[in-house]
């Protein structure tokens, strides 16, 4: 599984599980990931003082995110996912 913002390959997804209704999984962030770190940093952080009116709009749709699936050869909406960078977990729900 690829992790996509957009058209943009993010990452691949691995060790995937489910604890209903959620999905987890091992992550691992490519070069293209880089623009994207401070943002998923933040949105996991719960003693954050980021500046969410700040957030770029585009992040916040969830029309945006998806997963693409190779088993099944095509693209999953997913809500917004929340990124572990420190420890390469992804955690999201199937839109």
């Amino acid at each position: 599984m690829k992790l996509y913002f957009k058209d943009i390959e993010l990452g691949e997804i691995t060790d995937v599980f489910t604890e209903t209704p959620w999905m987890y999984g091992t992550i691992r962030l490519n070069e293209n990931s880089k623009p994207y770190q401070e943002y998923f940093n933040e949105m996991v952080n719960e003693e954050s003082t980021f500046d969410f009116e700040s957030i770029d709009p585009d992040f916040l749709n969830d029309e945006n995110w998806s997963i693409f699936d190779e088993n099944e050869g095509k693209y999953l909406g997913i809500d917004i996912p929340a990124i572990h960078i420190e420890d390469t977990t992804i955690a999201w729900r199937w839109r």
